[in-house]
């Protein structure tokens, strides 16, 4: 059960299916033993952390393979709660840094929705997300850069990217915003909280594989 969540929460942030994530039969060309060093963790959460850092440019080959449990896998050294979370913080660490975000940007759209309570709804809705979500996604892209996925680049190299990320799902944020609206959805505030979850993948995919890539070497034979 846990080699099957692992490789659908695998391919959930990969956007890459491997049968097997646990597969402990692995190959690599002796070019990538330094960033074999470089690869932080211990035990099940390094090996999913070579396999997460070769995803973003490094090609990884399948091979096909017999699995086989002796006594029922009874031998494991798993340790259900904590290599679990081992091999799933970053997500987690996503996960959270995504819900502080929304708390800021959530509360604060509240906050502006009733300040402007003298003007007509769409334009309420617009000034209300714009201001909001401004401030929290300042907030986001310093918890994303120092703590999720701990970047080290340049401000310069990251920070447009992120300008542009965040600009894109504001519009898409407005536009999902207003479409709703229009099809008869009036309660702003539910409104806020369908189109967030309905982004939120796509913030992840584009944050992990675009603006906090990391360079790392060739090919995984």
């Amino acid at each position: 059960m846990g080699n099957k969540i692992t490789k659908y929460v695998f391919l959930l942030s990969t956007g890459i299916y491997l049968k097997d994530t646990q597969c402990g039969l692995r190959a690599f060309h002796t070019t990538l033993i330094p960033f074999m060093l470089e690869t932080r963790g211990n035990r099940f959460e390094y090996e999913m952390n070579v396999l997460l850092r070769t995803t973003r440019n490094i090609k990884i080959e399948k091979v096909p393979i017999e699995t086989i449990y002796i006594n029922n896998n009874s031998k494991t050294h798993f340790k259900p709660v904590k290599d679990a979370y081992m091999i799933y913080k970053n997500i987690i660490k996503f996960s959270m840094s995504s819900i502080i975000s929304f708390i800021i940007d959530y509360t604060l759209y509240t906050i502006l929705v009733n300040l402007f309570s003298t003007i007509n709804t769409t334009l309420k809705l617009i000034l209300a997300n714009v201001i909001a979500r401004i401030i929290s996604a300042s907030v986001n892209y310093i918890l994303n850069k120092k703590y999720v996925f701990e970047d080290s680049k340049k401000h310069n190299q990251t920070a447009w990217k992120y300008i542009l990320l965040a600009i894109t799902i504001l519009a898409l944020n407005t536009g999902i915003m207003l479409g709703l609206e229009v099809i008869g959805l009036n309660n702003l505030y539910i409104l806020k909280l369908i189109t967030e979850i309905i982004l939120f993948g796509l913030s992840f995919v584009v944050q992990k594989f675009i603006i906090f890539k990391r360079k790392d070497l060739h090919e995984i034979f």
